[in-house]
Order: C-alpha cells, then structure tokens, then sequence
C-alpha cells in the first residue's frame, strides 16, 4: 500500500474507535460495504466517549456523526472518508 497519510492519522487518533468489519447499525438503519481484495474499508464509531475524547469535543448537547468511513484502493494514493450520521 503506498503513502496514506489520512489512513496514519485515524489508525492513530481513532484507534480505540476503529470497529470490526464493513458495517455499522443504528436506530434500525444498516450500511453496509463489501470490500473487493484491492480495497481498504474502515468503520470508526466517533459519537462515543473514546470518539469524542479524539474529537476534543465536551459539553453537553454538541452533537457529531455517528461514524467515519475510511476507503482506498490499495494500490492507489486517493483516499476517501465519509461521515455517517
């Protein structure tokens, strides 16, 4: 995989947010990404405590996305990040 310095900094600020597979479920609503063996896919949940600590987001009421979604091609130097709410 070439440089990806997006795909550093969130392995590294979001690390305790990163979750298991291509899929996040909320309030009954599912997205879902089927990675292709050339692809990265990365969910990281950000409206959590650990999310909102990397955030430096306190107070009570400020609201954020729901989730991050990291994507790439392997072999390509573009990255995409999508915010889920």
């Amino acid at each position: 995989m070439g440089d990806k310095p997006m795909l550093a900094f969130l392995n590294t600020t979001f690390q305790t947010c990163l979750i298991q597979g291509t899929s996040a479920q909320e309030s009954g609503l599912k997205v879902s990404a089927e990675k292709q063996q050339d692809e990265t896919i990365l969910f990281y949940r950000v409206d959590c405590n650990d999310g909102r600590k990397c955030l430096n987001i306190s107070g009570e009421g400020k609201k954020i996305c729901d989730y991050l979604v990291f994507y790439t091609k392997n072999e390509d130097s573009g990255e995409i990040l999508c915010f889920l709410e």
